[in-house]
């Protein structure tokens, strides 16, 4: 029990204990702001948007830049003489550059299909935790309700013993008079103290 009353007092604000009067939404919306597992629903949102904006760039042209260099240690060469025509010798060392454009004309629905996936994981996600809040909300209603109830018994515990206290002043005037034995004042004092 005394756990629970420091959960309950956790979530109800102290102004309570000034007769503030607090509903059970606005301790659910406190427990809501409070519980780091629930503040995961933002981040799964930005991390969708993420995988959307990444997914979407696949319709995007792609440039690709290459380069490449050789060296070649033996080369052929053409001891053959032929007149007017000289063959120098090639360079021993080659090098490549080209650059490659790839645009996806088709994909057969990859991408959209990607991009469903990745959002119904995220709703996915958001019902999970949504589910754990349920659990979490189931709990801070009992709390508050036995609060509640706590309250009111200690309203009623208060009524109560203003109204023994008018009967036992009664009583202690009716016996000081001689009207009244002092044993029913003795059994007002016990009902009192219980």
């Amino acid at each position: 029990m005394n756990l629970k009353l420091i959960i309950a007092l956790a979530f109800v604000p102290m102004g309570l204990f000034a007769q503030q009067k607090v509903t059970l939404q606005e301790c659910w919306e406190g427990a809501r702001e409070q519980l780091p597992v629930l503040q995961n629903n933002q981040s799964l949102v930005k991390l969708d948007s993420l995988e959307q904006l990444i997914l979407k760039s696949n319709y995007l042209p792609q440039l690709n830049a290459k380069a490449q260099a050789t060296w070649q240690s033996d080369l052929t060469s053409v001891d053959i003489p032929i007149p007017t025509i000289t063959i120098d010798e090639p360079s021993k060392e080659q090098y490549k550059v080209y650059v490659e454009i790839n645009q996806m004309i088709w994909d057969g629905g990859r991408t959209k299909a990607l991009r469903a996936n990745s959002e119904l994981k995220t709703q996915l996600s958001k019902a999970e935790v949504d589910e754990s809040f349920y659990a979490i909300k189931q709990r801070v209603s009992s709390l508050y309700f036995a609060l509640m109830l706590s309250q009111q018994q200690m309203q009623i515990t208060n009524e109560l013993i203003n109204t023994l206290d008018k009967k036992l002043a009664e009583i202690e005037a009716g016996v000081k008079q001689g009207v009244i034995r002092e044993a029913g004042k003795y059994v007002l004092e016990a009902e009192k103290l219980q």
